[in-house]
């Protein structure tokens, strides 16, 4: 089994060809499937159980959070449990989709990372098992704008966005990202995609 893994931050179209790219290998005669690792079990965002939507952890919250002393705690047992959850994902998905030739993974883990971790997220994503390969679709604000249904409204939300930015272009080299222009059309950018795939894991 082969993981290939679309990611970058909201609004870079990551969905979309995910998507086209399960489905050209399984016209192909490919078996392959598109998955959502993060809600393979279920919902991450409510780690923190029944305190309700506002409080839940999520990234929405984070883009407003107050930085204070008890939120900080909060965040370092949610990175733990955090990890936790991700990796009996990860080994899931090995076990679960065993005679699947391609797990196309619509993101992966570092966003979620990123979310429940901040800054300290860079040296959780490194020390997590990597998929066979990862398209990371490199975009910017002016993106996001565009093709988000949840475009950034407030400077917060921006800051937010410009932070995950730099966090995958951060990560990115060490991690071997295939890094790809999202600003590009989308048919070329599934091309792209397909044709680095073939030549990358034989596909």
């Amino acid at each position: 089994m082969k993981l290939v893994a679309i990611v970058g931050a909201d609004g870079t179209g990551k969905s979309t060809q995910a998507e086209k790219l399960a489905e050209r290998l399984t016209e192909l005669g490919r078996a392959a499937t598109c998955v959502r690792p993060v809600f393979l079990l279920f919902d991450p965002w409510r780690l923190r159980g029944k305190r309700g939507t506002t409080p839940a952890l999520s990234p929405r919250l984070r883009r407003v959070g107050n930085g204070s002393a008890s939120r900080r705690r909060g965040s370092i047992a949610a990175s733990a449990a955090g990890y936790t959850y991700a990796l009996a994902t990860y080994l899931y998905m090995r076990t679960h989709f065993r005679g699947v030739e391609f797990v196309v993974c619509d993101r992966y883990f570092y966003q979620y990372f990123f979310d429940i971790s901040g800054a300290g997220a860079t040296g959780i994503a490194k020390s997590f098992p990597r998929p066979s390969v990862v398209f990371w679709l490199d975009g910017d604000l002016g993106i996001v704008r565009q093709r988000s249904d949840t475009p950034p409204t407030t400077p917060a939300e921006e800051k937010y966005f410009e932070d995950a930015f730099a966090f995958y272009r951060d990560l990115a080299p060490s991690l071997g990202f295939v890094r790809i222009d999202a600003s590009r059309p989308v048919e070329a950018v599934a091309e792209e995609i397909f044709r680095v795939l073939f030549e990358r894991v034989g596909a």
